[in-house]
């Protein structure tokens, strides 16, 4: 009877809290491997194949430009295909990244990788899943936007395991576990997200 009772007292949640604690965890995962675990591998590529800091440091920098790039047209097709369509998409060119990544052999390879990486990140990440939040509120929304985007920073945490992972496995197997990791992810996350309330039966 108390589990009984319990199961039903998660049911009584509004789905809204579940959408925050989804996006928290989707942009903790997106800034961590995405974002802050790309830097761990920047020394082991410049020791084995001997670029520079500066080439290294300009692919990424080249992909944040492309990423404030993106936010106009980002925004204008959450609105068309809703933000469950959007993480599917971005999901997927992410993991389609991080496997090309554990294949390049040229620093030409490496800024393509990170484009499609960024590129992912950005059509699947911030955007659609603030708009999903905003749908979702009107009262504590304030509330529901900071602590979704507290996973911006969480993803912090993320960082020491690939490092460890590069050190162990090599980087090669780690980006291409973060590449199949993020497909995998993507399933989930795409149909637990609800764009709206009307979609959960909610008005």
């Amino acid at each position: 009877a108390g589990r009984t009772l319990h199961l039903r007292n998660l049911k009584d949640i509004f789905y809204g809290w579940w959408l925050v604690g989804i996006t928290t965890f989707t942009l903790a995962v997106i800034s961590g491997t995405g974002f802050q675990g790309l830097g761990t591998f920047f020394v082991v590529l410049e020791r084995q194949f001997g670029w520079s800091r500066t080439l290294l440091s300009g692919a990424f920098a080249f992909s944040r430009a492309e990423g404030a790039l993106l936010g106009p047209p980002t925004g204008y097709l959450t609105d068309r295909l809703g933000t469950r369509r959007m993480v599917l998409i971005g999901f997927s060119l992410m993991g389609l990244g991080f496997v090309y990544l554990s294949t390049i052999d040229s620093i030409a390879g490496f800024y393509v990788a990170l484009l499609v990486i960024f590129f992912g990140s950005g059509l699947g990440g911030f955007i659609p899943f603030i708009t999903a939040v905003n749908n979702w509120f009107v009262r504590k929304r304030s509330m529901a936007m900071g602590i979704a985007m507290a996973g911006l920073n969480g993803g912090g945490v993320l960082v020491p395991a690939i490092a460890w992972s590069i050190i162990s496995l090599g980087w090669r197997t780690t980006s291409m576990g973060l590449g199949i990791g993020t497909w995998a992810v993507a399933v989930p996350i795409f149909l637990a997200i609800r764009n709206t309330p009307e979609e959960h039966g909610l008005r």
